[in-house]
């Protein structure tokens, strides 16, 4: 598998669109004051970080829309290209063409590591692996027989080599590291996740802080899958854990505010006794000097 950034390259000019981005909404100056605040240096970039880091906290993620990000990804199969174009939110692929591109000629397969790893046991059971026959078939359905190449694909495996150029918003690519850098994930996918992920924080230190796993606690800080994983998610919380904590610590006040009630309600009645022991005292003491 092969995954290079192909734009943006800095960080710097990102982070200045996300200024003027959440500026605009939260500032009465003009846009022409603020970015020429930004080019004169009165903003410095240590500034902006710590105006961004503060709107990241609220939750407000529609600046971020106006990041995109633009990447190729070569040698996978169309297994990942089938599971990745699902993700279709601000994302935009061009994918190798089957309709146009001649796939029985190379012969490239991509196959799991777990074939590669179990590959003699799997032979052993009868299983062939081979899928040279499978292009074969194709090179003759096209060459012999003049089948056109789009109906011919039909005969490929889901191995077949691929590869894509996409952009995607920063935050759909939020979303799309959220699920599949997870062990839950197919692993050719999460391979995918985790080389973008790396790619990413090496070049965009700051905004790659707001990426992760959605159970990390820079993300959600929870996990929502019906099975935990053994890597990441047994070591935090699910929603449904948290809730039941939520549900004991708000009964728990409700206990706390009813004993301070009670409390509240021994106090006036006691000063009301004592009110009225000290008025009977009076009473009887002037009876008596009567």
């Amino acid at each position: 598998m092969k995954i290079n950034l192909i734009y943006p390259l800095e960080q710097k000019p990102l982070l200045e669109i996300l200024y003027t981005a959440y500026r605009i909404c939260y500032s009465s100056k003009p846009v022409s004051e603020i970015r020429d605040e930004i080019r004169s240096g009165k903003i410095s970039e240590s500034q902006i970080k710590r105006f961004l880091r503060d709107r990241f906290r609220t939750g407000h993620t529609s600046p971020l829309r106006q990041l995109h990000f633009v990447f190729t990804i070569e040698e996978v199969s169309r297994v990942l290209t089938a599971q990745f174009n699902r993700h279709t939110v601000a994302v935009e692929r061009c994918e190798m063409s089957q309709r146009y591109i001649n796939t029985g000629g190379s012969h490239n397969m991509i196959f799991p590591q777990k074939w590669v790893d179990n590959l003699d046991e799997i032979r052993s059971h009868g299983i062939n692996v081979g899928v040279h026959s499978s292009f074969e078939d194709y090179n003759e359905l096209v060459d012999q027989l003049n089948i056109p190449k789009e109906d011919a694909r039909y005969i490929l495996p889901m191995g077949t080599e691929s590869r894509e150029q996409f952009s995607i918003g920063f935050e759909a690519l939020q979303n799309f590291l959220d699920v599949r850098m997870c062990s839950c994930a197919q692993t050719e996918h999460r391979e995918m996740a985790w080389e973008i992920y790396r790619i990413m924080r090496k070049n965009f230190p700051f905004l790659s802080s707001t990426l992760g796993i959605k159970c990390w606690e820079n993300r959600r800080g929870y996990c929502d899958e019906s099975k935990k994983c053994e890597e990441w998610g047994k070591k935090r919380p699910s929603k449904k854990e948290l809730m039941k904590l939520w549900k004991k610590i708000q009964s728990s006040q409700r206990y706390i505010v009813e004993i301070n009630d009670l409390w509240d309600v021994r106090e006036v009645a006691s000063r009301k006794i004592d009110n009225m022991i000290s008025t009977s005292q009076k009473n009887h003491l002037t009876e008596s000097n009567q």
